[in-house]
């Protein structure tokens, strides 16, 4: 079959690239392939809050050139991304999720957008956050809930901040979608969408020109179909940015495993926010602990440093503090445009004082080294994805803080993390589990979640759409 033109929803972004450097596929024929998805499948998807049709058809054209000439960038070579709509690209507007910026065009693109180009990905449109990205459920009052691909008929949560990302990848509208995590916003969307997501650790990935939210908590993340176009993006965008102090280099070691995969010893919390677990989610990830116990040996169970709804409500109250120095000026401003809970939730740090805020940050100090104490001698932690199945939109409730108490805590102990789809509810809806280690095992997560998608126990289910 000529691949030049046909439809290229199914791949990974591997795949198309291999297809590419090939011959059998061009830059310009994958792009084409990917708008033509979002034609079809955004209106009622609603993933995309900016296009780049032009651009991208533009700079396909010249990848294409480049590999005629025998001269390739790498495995993204002439590949179709988005990214979302919190990261600078010269020329256009960043919107951060809100109306409040109309008038903010990039004079610069952010650095992870500069590297992804580098290495020759097409960025095809900015997709839709959550206000500000301080939110898990995915939704968005102010300019819309992207919806859920696994269900048409009724408009459910497609997890958020990074609501866009998630639901262009899971509907095959672009293989490949850059993100951020700041309590859970590349796993939680990641695990209600059905797919493979990396939140990395604070410091392996470069945030200039990124909109930030809690600058102790943010991170840049992917979300994807396969394990390797993560081990591919975290490959390009690791290493020092100039643009953000609170970047370094990556350890030297990064894709060096600490032992064999057979070898991981693995651990699971025991925390009483496990009841909070639907009962479906609850089978599956039980399930999950005994396969994995099958093939890599017990898998322990060992308290938190705190519980774990301690950890969120303080994890929270420093998010807002920050949140609150970033976007005040909007936030106490009653006449922008802005969803109430956001705008609650943000406010809520003008009552953090400045001896609070000193209070926090040594918290976060001290549970990190408990942590690293009680987790010394293990690799992975094992932890459900999110406690519940995507639920319709009509049924949320915004002061319901089950998601962000399985989000949060991994921020707040500045750990890495890989979101992995392990299975379906009843009703076809993704479950997730969430692989963590401890600060820059990022590639040995990713080695954990490749060996379990390479046995089956974990894999990406396309949605019917």
């Amino acid at each position: 079959m000529d691949m030049r033109t046909s439809e290229t929803g199914g791949l990974d972004a591997m795949e198309t690239g291999a297809l590419i450097r090939s011959g059998a596929l061009t830059s310009v024929g994958a792009v084409r392939a990917s708008l033509a998805r979002i034609d079809r499948l955004d209106p009622t998807l609603h993933a995309f809050v900016l296009r780049l049709d032009e651009r991208a058809l533009e700079m396909a054209a010249e990848r294409d050139a480049e590999r005629d000439a025998g001269r390739l960038r790498g495995p993204l070579h002439g590949v179709p991304v988005a990214v979302k709509d919190l990261f600078d690209i010269e020329g256009f507007r960043t919107g951060s999720g809100s109306r409040c910026f109309p008038d903010h065009v990039a004079q610069m693109s952010a650095t992870a957008v500069r590297r992804l180009e580098a290495a020759g990905a097409i960025i095809v449109g900015k997709t839709h956050t959550v206000e500000f990205a301080f939110g898990g459920w995915g939704t968005n009052p102010v300019l819309g809930a992207p919806r859920n691909p696994f269900d048409v008929d009724v408009h459910r949560a497609p997890g958020g901040s990074s609501s866009g990302s998630a639901v262009s990848v899971a509907s095959g509208m672009v293989p490949l979608a850059l993100a951020t995590d700041t309590g859970g916003s590349v796993r939680i969307p990641a695990a209600f969408c059905g797919l493979f997501g990396h939140k990395s650790t604070p410091g392996l990935i470069g945030r200039g020109g990124m909109r930030f939210l809690s600058r102790s908590h943010d991170s840049i993340g992917a979300l994807a179909r396969s394990v390797r176009d993560l081990r591919a993006v975290i490959a390009l965008l690791a290493g020092p940015d100039p643009d953000d102090a609170a970047s370094g280099d990556a350890p030297t070691d990064l894709f060096t495993p600490a032992r064999p995969i057979g070898a991981f010893r693995l651990a699971t919390f025991d925390d009483p926010a496990f009841a909070r677990l639907d009962e479906e989610v609850r089978a599956i990830f039980e399930a999950t602990l005994v396969q994995l116990g099958q093939r890599f040996g017990e898998v322990a169970r060992i308290a938190p440093p705190v519980p774990m709804e301690t950890l969120c409500a303080q994890a929270g109250r420093l998010m807002a503090a920050e949140s609150y120095a970033t976007l005040h000026a909007v936030t106490e401003d009653p006449a922008t445009d802005i969803a109430p809970e956001i705008r609650a939730r943000i406010n809520l740090g003008r009552e953090v004082t400045a001896t609070e805020l000193a209070g926090l940050h040594e918290l976060k100090r001290t549970w990190k080294a408990h942590f690293a104490t009680l987790f010394a001698p293990f690799d992975v932690l094992v932890m459900p994805g999110m406690p519940i199945l995507p639920p319709p939109l009509a049924e949320i409730d915004q002061s319901n803080m089950a998601l962000s108490i399985f989000g949060r805590y991994v921020n707040m102990l500045d750990l890495c993390a890989v979101s992995a789809p392990v299975g379906l509810s009843r009703d076809g809806l993704p479950v997730g589990v969430q692989l963590i280690g401890r600060p820059f095992a990022d590639a040995h997560l990713l080695d954990l979640a490749g060996a379990l998608e390479q046995e089956g126990l974990a894999a990406c289910r396309p949605p019917s759409i």
